[in-house]
């Protein structure tokens, strides 16, 4: 009888990661920049698995100051996240394993896959753990923009006006795909010429299926804003603030 350890079939021992980050700064009395660089990958932590994950960033910001009364910014982003995932959540995954009896063959000595865990839920980790009964992928796209102009009023002592204006798009495809898979099952007693078990090999899992979709989304937003701040005879302090702000939301899928 086999004596299986499921965790040790499926589970890796470590899973691969990295970082990488690149950023640059400089500027002078009338302009600052900073831009930034950056790149990540996770690997599954299941053996032949499918499944990693990578995100790319970039950001750059800019301060200049255009003269004594006029200071703008501008900041933008962009952020690409691409997933490749399996078609069954690892909560169900780590479930079976848990559930597994150990009595039942993960891999036959052939190297086949073993027999469901149960023939009602034809669940089997060592293949759903793999491209084998599927895939879930995905390309998600961000980016943002903001800019900031601050002017002081010269002629009206303590006045001052802020216009800020932002723009986020993003794009978000996803692909999954699910299908029955292969394994093998014996009866116990049949032996081929070899002296091996006599595989029977069969379909399971859920009928295939493919679902594809893409979500668009652009955000904008203006802000006006108009700032009076004064002291009079070194003890009165007058406060005045005004301003308008105008959102847009939009989402196709």
């Amino acid at each position: 009888y086999p004596n299986t350890d499921w965790f040790d079939t499926v589970l890796k021992t470590w899973s691969m990661q990295h970082n990488a980050n690149v950023t640059m700064s400089g500027g002078n009395e009338k302009l600052q920049a900073f831009v930034s660089l950056s790149s990540r990958f996770q690997d599954g932590f299941f053996k032949n698995s499918g499944s990693k994950y990578a995100q790319h960033d970039f950001r750059a910001n800019i301060d200049g100051k255009v003269n004594d009364y006029i200071n703008v910014s501008v900041d933008a982003s962009a952020r690409l996240e691409k997933s490749d995932f399996l078609s069954v959540g690892s909560a169900r995954l780590f479930r079976d394993l848990m559930n597994a009896l150990p009595t039942l063959p993960a891999v036959w000595p052939n190297g086949q896959p073993g027999p469901p865990l149960d023939l009602q839920n034809q669940n089997n980790p060592v293949v759903q753990s793999t491209s084998k009964a599927g895939y879930n992928k995905g390309e998600n796209y961000v980016f943002n923009i903001n800019a900031k102009v601050n002017v002081k009023i010269p002629w009206v002592e303590g006045l001052s006006l802020t216009g800020v204006a932002a723009f986020d798009r993003g794009l978000n495809y996803t692909k999954s795909f699910s299908k029955k898979y292969e394994l093998y099952t014996w009866d116990g007693t049949s032996m081929d010429s070899n002296n091996l078990p006599l595989l029977v090999k069969g379909q399971y899992g859920a009928s295939s299926s493919l679902n594809q979709r893409l979500d668009i989304s652009k955000e904008s937003l203006v802000n006006l804003l108009a700032n009076y701040q004064r002291t009079f005879m070194k003890v009165h302090d007058v406060s005045l603030l005004a301003g308008m702000e105008c959102i847009e939301n939009n989402s196709n899928w």
